[in-house]
């Protein structure tokens, strides 16, 4: 979820209104954070192998918190930045950076 976080930051930070940000950083990362959650849920329920007692339940535990997680953070998440904006990020300033050439390799 931060990199979904540092994500909007950027699109807005390239002049996207917040609404548009979330949408953008959303098609960017969506893919990335779900399938890191599917993969952890994952070895999560391997838990399920282990031969002590506590283990083996603590595993569909953790697998299910992190899917309720993974649903937080794909619809919670985008809707609380898209009505808070730019206020999410208090106090840091997001202004609209224009990308800038490198003067590396110029001649003067």
């Amino acid at each position: 979820m931060v990199y979904f976080l540092f994500q909007v930051r950027e699109e807005i930070r390239k002049g996207y209104e917040p609404k548009e940000a979330v949408v953008q950083a959303l098609s960017k990362v969506g893919k990335v954070i779900t399938f890191s959650a599917l993969t952890v849920s994952a070895a999560m329920l391997s838990l399920l192998l282990a031969s002590f007692g506590f283990y083996k339940g603590l595993g569909p535990a953790l697998a299910i918190g992190i899917g309720v997680l993974l649903l937080a953070g794909l619809t919670l998440l985008p809707a609380l930045l898209t009505v808070f904006g730019r206020a999410a990020f208090w106090p840091i300033k997001n202004r609209v950076v224009k990308e800038q050439r490198s003067e590396f390799g110029s001649r003067s």
